[in-house]
């Protein structure tokens, strides 16, 4: 078959192929007119980006001084950590072989409440039955223990607002962290708080104040006391007397292995 034979036989799809390709280089050309620049920039940084992906960024030099850095970081929340968290003193900490974790929570609410009781009459202060100290319903340690540091928490207070002459205690709520026993869980920051409410004058609860602030003593007791709110306002038809609300706290604070018994 020659040239001309196929031609007549194949005609339209040839004009047809023939007509495809031309637009085909005509697009392109446009293409490449608009949107060249574009392009070969576009690939230029691809290549550059390219380039620097293996290129090592950062040397070993880099890398020891973030580790020491990293290091630097975790020894100063550590110490924060030990100066913000609240400790217990050993008659409010749940022992190995010392019996069960309840009758020593038992124990020494009776105890705190008679020293207590004993020491308000003394003062001529008055204060909420039974110091608002509610008796338990429960056998689990995490929780038995965070009542122990709350009761231990509540006798510092109260012998402290007796030293600074605070007529009344009108009232004494204990409340565990929302997280505690929750779904959510515990955050890295746990607190049970303690809430005064003191109506006296104005020097005594500033006085009381100032004295759960009083550093740590040299054999390790004692030490600042964390206040989350303070609210006060003067007294109705009592010059002289204020109303004041103190939120102390026990604060836990999780370390970096997690406090696996928390929310038990």
């Amino acid at each position: 078959m020659d040239m001309n034979d196929y031609w007549q036989e194949n005609k339209r799809f040839l004009v047809t192929l023939g007509s495809g390709f031309l637009v085909f280089v005509i697009g392109l050309y446009v293409v490449q007119s608009l949107y060249g620049t574009d392009l070969g920039t576009a690939k230029r940084l691809r290549n550059k980006n390219r380039g620097d992906l293996k290129a090592e960024r950062y040397s070993t030099a880099h890398r020891n001084a973030a580790a020491e850095e990293n290091d630097d970081l975790r020894e100063a929340i550590s110490v924060m950590s030990r100066a913000t968290a609240f400790r217990p003193r050993l008659g409010f900490v749940v022992e190995s072989g010392a019996g069960s974790a309840s009758g020593i929570y038992f124990t020494r609410v009776e105890e705190v409440r008679e020293d207590l009781d004993l020491l308000a009459s003394r003062r001529r202060m008055n204060y909420p039955d039974g110091w608002g100290i509610e008796m338990l319903e429960t056998n689990s340690l995490p929780e038995i223990e965070r009542r122990l540091e709350a009761l231990d928490l509540l006798e510092r207070v109260a012998r402290l607002a007796a030293d600074a002459g605070v007529d009344r205690i009108s009232r004494i709520a204990i409340r565990l962290d929302p997280g505690f026993g929750s779904r959510s869980g515990l955050g890295t920051v746990e607190r049970t708080s303690v809430t005064f409410t003191l109506l006296s004058s104005a020097e005594s609860v500033t006085s009381l104040i100032v004295a759960s602030q009083e550093p740590a003593s040299e054999d390790g007791s004692g030490g600042p006391l964390a206040i989350g709110q303070f609210n006060v306002k003067n007294e109705r038809n009592k010059i002289g007397s204020v109303k004041a609300e103190i939120e102390y706290q026990v604060v836990r604070i999780k370390d970096n292995l997690g406090d696996e018994e928390a929310g038990q």
